[in-house]
């Protein structure tokens, strides 16, 4: 474990303002924290396998889907905010 390598304890704490990509093939979970671009992965036991410093969301999650095995259970879309803002409107019924 570094510096940038969050405690169990702390990845625990971080989850709540991370995102939870999915489950990769082998079982492990993803998570995306986005203000530090940084990924990891989490195993069964809760130890932390990689944290990485990531550029572009999109290409993790296309890494992970064709080079590191494919996902199990994958929540990311790939959608923009706007294209959710989108989505959510578009989904909202007005009444009068």
């Amino acid at each position: 474990m570094n510096a940038t390598t969050p405690s169990r304890e702390r990845l625990t704490d971080l989850t709540g303002d991370s995102t939870y990509l999915g489950t990769d093939a082998d079982g492990n979970d993803h998570y995306w924290y986005s203000t530090r671009h940084v990924a990891w992965i989490v195993d069964d036991d809760g130890d932390i396998q990689m944290p990485q410093r990531v550029a572009d969301l999109g290409e993790y999650v296309a890494h992970v889907r064709d080079v590191a095995g494919g996902w199990e259970d994958l929540q990311y879309d790939g959608r923009s905010m706007q294209e959710l803002v989108d989505d959510l409107a578009d989904g909202i019924e007005v009444r009068a």
